[in-house]
């Protein structure tokens, strides 16, 4: 069967825009294609094959509050998070740390940290019913969001996202061995 990794799996860019390059690997004769959910990130070199490869991502600058998308490359998720213009005066700005994390195929628990200004309020959110959020999912602040993944049947792996605030965190979980 064919199995896709990609590394990185969260990519930050400045607000000046930017390139980024996100190694695929796959085994030969797995076809996979790239899809980006945001005009204003754009495939330039790799933007589909049959082995593994180097997908170059083309970032164009910021002139407003920041930003996140996804680039869907074959069945994995890899979200570009772009800082906000200098002269954008959003008050409530937020990262994430990790930006992203990797679950074993029998499920487990995942967490990550979001940082903000005081009183600025944000929620959780996951993309995927396999993946549940088991602390609060309102905030003002600062926080830290924990989660558990469930056990994935399919020997393919598989990722989603739980959007924080701003930005998202991508969950790859590996596939059961067969």
């Amino acid at each position: 069967p064919c199995r896709f990794q990609a590394a990185p799996l969260s990519v930050s860019i400045g607000h000046q825009g930017g390139r980024a390059s996100i190694q695929l690997s796959t085994l030969d004769g797995c076809s996979w294609t790239t899809q980006s959910s945001q005009s204003w990130m754009r495939v330039i070199a790799g933007s589909g094959g049959e082995a593994s490869a180097s997908i170059e991502l083309a970032v164009d600058s910021n002139t407003g509050p920041e930003r996140s998308g996804v680039l869907t490359v074959a069945t994995l998720h890899v979200v570009v998070n772009q800082n906000a213009a200098p002269g954008d005066r959003t008050q409530c700005r937020f990262s994430l740390d990790p930006g992203a994390r990797t679950i074993p195929a029998a499920g487990g628990n995942g967490s990550f940290s979001v940082s903000t200004l005081a009183g600025c309020a944000w929620s959780a959110a996951s993309n995927q019913p396999w993946i549940v959020i088991v602390s609060s999912s309102h905030m003002v602040g600062s926080g830290d969001i924990q989660y558990r993944v469930e056990p994935n049947p399919s020997p393919t792996v598989r990722s989603g996202i739980i959007t924080a605030g701003t930005r998202r965190h991508v969950v790859q979980q590996e596939g059961v061995a067969r």
